[in-house]
């Protein structure tokens, strides 16, 4: 980051004194045509670059406080709209979908999920085909039900490893495990029970923390390299290295996956053994007949994986530390959370995923937890289609971002704060 901004004073002070002489024009001529909303004082050449912090969702959650729910961003030819009042973002990303659809993709977006990711797939018939066979095969309802039992799996494995550290006393730390256990579930429901021995999962399931990990670092950090074709060459903080370095160790393990279902796949056929098939042969199946309308190659296989892992395992892995964290911080809370349990479910087995309807305290309660304590500013880097209506318009070039750290609001609401807080914890429980 240092090395970063020595170059960036460099460039500033050899193309930028010019441009100070005439602040009126340099302003005018990256406004051509657009009507935006209102911004903070930007530099020539970098724009509001300068402005942008290492807690990028706090920097733009201080900005909204200053200039409100929707104000503009210019990160140098890059133009942005901040967004960050929930009316606003269910503009954005609900009434107006079509037009934010398309997601702008950074430097390490397009290296690690091989330029082919669902989540950042401009809107149009390849989008529309891999989320269809994504949500009809692995994330629709039936699919979602029929897993229910791998899922238990994983919760009774996390909670019997949980005991017995808690008998012999030892700690744990849970912001390692909660990973492990949604890199299991993943896992598990991307190439089910065959091909790959416990051995072989335990060590595939490490390194996939590690490594998604890295990526979900990668593709959260602001660089010169997405703005600046200069940085890109020089790569300056060894960024483009960094991407490189996980693409390479993500392809290595996601390759390792299907190049081992393949040759079990043959030894299946050879044998004439009757297929037990999961979404990778699924995958595989529609690779090896060519009958759709759109391309899909190996390398659309893995991006399709690599996508599942980095957006299931941190989320989750978070929102349930998170919502734990909020349980240890409120042992009243818990309390009655567990008498709940206690009542609807009893002492002698494990609460599972069927129990939930019936306990409709603990369910409002993780709810909450989850979605008020978020921290994740989801980078909507849309395509803008020129929509002239309310008071702003925007460019084909210019993009959105949705700040959900700021979406809830109570938080600039105290009131409707005090309102939640008086439904989630009743007030014979308030410290």
């Amino acid at each position: 980051m240092a090395l970063e901004l020595v170059l960036l004073m460099i460039l500033f002070l050899l193309l930028a004194i010019p441009l100070l002489l005439f602040p009126t024009l340099t302003s005018k001529i990256f406004q051509t045509h657009l009507h935006l909303p209102p911004s903070p004082l930007a530099l020539p050449i970098i724009g509001h670059y300068h402005l942008l912090g290492p807690l990028m969702h706090r920097t733009l959650h201080n900005l909204s406080m200053r200039f409100g729910p929707l104000f503009s961003l210019r990160l140098f030819s890059l133009q942005c709209v901040v967004v960050s009042s929930a009316d606003l973002v269910k503009e954005f990303l609900s009434t107006h979908e079509l037009s934010f659809i398309s997601h702008a993709q950074s430097l390490a977006v397009e290296s690690i999920t091989y330029n082919a990711s669902l989540a950042f797939a401009p809107y149009g018939p390849y989008w529309k085909f891999i989320k269809k066979l994504t949500m009809n095969e692995l994330l629709g309802n039936r699919s979602i039900n029929n897993l229910v039992s791998i899922r238990t799996r994983e919760y009774l494995r996390l909670l019997r490893f949980l005991a017995k550290k808690a008998e012999s006393g030892e700690a744990v730390n849970l912001t390692d495990e909660f990973p492990k256990l949604w890199n299991n579930v993943i896992l598990q429901m991307i190439v089910g029970n065959r091909g790959l021995s416990a051995e072989c999962r335990a060590v595939l399931a490490e390194e996939v923390v590690v490594v998604v990990r890295q990526a979900t670092r990668l593709l959260g950090e602001v660089s010169l390299c997405d703005f600046f074709w200069v940085c890109k060459k020089l790569d300056l903080g060894g960024f483009v290295k960094r991407i490189e370095e996980t693409h390479r160790r993500f392809d290595v393990l996601v390759e390792k996956v299907i190049r081992e279902r393949e040759e079990l796949r043959k030894k299946e056929r050879m044998e004439e053994e009757e297929e037990v098939k999961d979404f990778l042969d699924t995958l595989l199946d529609v690779l090896e007949e060519g009958t759709v309308e759109v391309e899909f190659t190996r390398l659309h296989i893995k991006a399709l994986i690599t996508d599942l892992f980095t957006a299931g395992t941190d989320t989750n892995a978070i929102s349930l530390e998170w919502a734990l964290a909020e349980l240890i911080n409120h042992p009243r809370v818990l309390k009655k959370a567990r008498e709940e349990i206690d009542r609807a479910v009893g002492n002698q087995r494990v609460a599972g995923e069927l129990d939930v309807p019936n306990l409709p305290w603990p369910k409002d309660l993780f709810t909450a937890g989850t979605d008020t304590n978020a921290i994740s500013l989801e980078w909507a880097l849309a395509e803008l289609i020129n929509h002239p209506r309310d008071l702003f318009t925007a460019g084909t070039d210019t993009n959105a971002i949705s700040l959900e750290w700021a979406l809830a609001e109570f938080i600039n609401h105290p009131r409707v704060l005090k309102k939640a807080r008086e439904e989630i914890e009743p007030s014979e429980i308030d410290e």
